[in-house]
This record gives C-alpha cells, sequence and structure tokens, in this order.
C-alpha cells in the first residue's frame, strides 16, 4: 500500500507484534485502531524530529470541537466537489500520508495548509507549511519564487522546476485550499504537479489521526 524506501532513506514502517500471553494478545488486538489493517503507525524521520502518524487508540473517543460541528453557512462553506479541474489529483488519507513519507527526502515536494494563521497555530497536519489563501491575492510572486521554485520571465512564468503542491484546508466544506488551486490553474501553473487533499483537518481528525502544532 505504501511506498518502500531503501534504508539509506528515513521512511520507517512500524507494525506492532504482541508476544505476551494469548488473552492479553486477544485484549491488545481487540483494542489496538491501525491505520490499514497491517499498518499500525508509520515514522517518518526529518533533520529535526522523527514524526509518528498513527490513529487515536481509544475507541471511545470522539471529534472534538470545532470539526464536530456539521453545519455552516453555506456560502461560503458550502460543500466542496471531488473534482476541481481535469488534471489536479484529489488524495485520501492514504495517498497523503504516502505523500507526506516523501517530503524528507524530496524538497520538490510540499504540503500547504492554506488557512489563517490562527488556526495553523492550533494544530495542523505533520510536516505542513502556513502559506494563508488570503496571502495568494496580496503577494502571488513571492509565494509562486519563493515557496513554489517558480520563476519570474519577460514572457511570464517559467514553471519547468516547480514543486508538487498538496493543499488543504479545515475540511470538504470549505473553499479556501479549492480557490487557491484555481487561482494556481488560472496562470498555468502545471495541473499534474498539484494535488488535494479535500477532506482536510476535518477528515483527518475523524479518522483519529495524528495532528501537530508548529
Amino acid at each position: 500500500m505504501f511506498k518502500r524506501f531503501p534504508s539509506s532513506l528515513i521512511m520507517i514502517f512500524s507494525i506492532f507484534i504482541h508476544l505476551p500471553a494469548k488473552s492479553a494478545v486477544a485484549d491488545e488486538e481487540k483494542t489496538w485502531v491501525n491505520i490499514t489493517k497491517n499498518v499500525a503507525k508509520i515514522e517518518i524521520r526529518t533533520p529535526n524530529a522523527q514524526i509518528v502518524i498513527q490513529r487515536n487508540q481509544d475507541k471511545t473517543h470522539t471529534i472534538d470541537p470545532p470539526f464536530d460541528k456539521t453545519s455552516r453557512p453555506c456560502p461560503p462553506f458550502c460543500i466542496q466537489p471531488i473534482n476541481i479541474s481535469g488534471g489536479i489529483k484529489t488524495l485520501g488519507e492514504l495517498e497523503l500520508i504516502t505523500f507526506m513519507q516523501s517530503i524528507p527526502s524530496s524538497p520538490d515536494m510540499l504540503l500547504v495548509d492554506t488557512r489563517i494563521p490562527e488556526w495553523y497555530r492550533k494544530e495542523t497536519l505533520p510536516l505542513a507549511v502556513n502559506i494563508p489563501w488570503t496571502e495568494f491575492d496580496k503577494k502571488p510572486e513571492q509565494i509562486l519564487t519563493q515557496y513554489f521554485g517558480a520563476k519570474k520571465t519577460k514572457a511570464g512564468w517559467d514553471f519547468s522546476n516547480v514543486k508538487t503542491l498538496v493543499f488543504f484546508c479545515n475540511g470538504l466544506w470549505s473553499p479556501h485550499s479549492s480557490s487557491v488551486i484555481r487561482k494556481l490553474l488560472e496562470i498555468q501553473y502545471p495541473a499534474e504537479k498539484i494535488q488535494w487533499y479535500r477532506g482536510g483537518m476535518q477528515a483527518w481528525k475523524i479518522l483519529g489521526l495524528t495532528t501537530s502544532k508548529p
């Protein structure tokens, strides 16, 4: 399911193996909440930290506010489509985790939290950088050159060496990450270099997956 890397790289799969008495084994297996059938957690080592992605192990756990809220005013918080535009890949959680695993060894890959800084500082997805959706109208050239690897030329934009980007925001009701993607498509940023985690923070937290604080 997940990408495998040589030992020289820093991606590590960790699957728990229980070896106590049979009764203890049975109890642990009943309470353990895996990511997939055979993967209990995933460890990603960066130059500064080791990140562990797993699900909440408390089977009575419920999603916490404000992501327990189901109804928000529409507009602006309307349900987003699965497909934004042709060529844009929409990711689920397992595909996003695979992308996360590649980030430490691939400087040309970037996970972008498009929410405003107040949301980002509370919690975000592991390895995400914050580039608020509000900034794309204020300083698009700085974002394109400093973060995405584009070059400004006399003829326009050179996107030949840009990064592969995954965008997300608060959830499948939030329009902010999809609006950023549409802005990039308007200026001809390559669609094959853009991906979208539609579920955002709410879907990630519904599954009890690990979040981080910057």
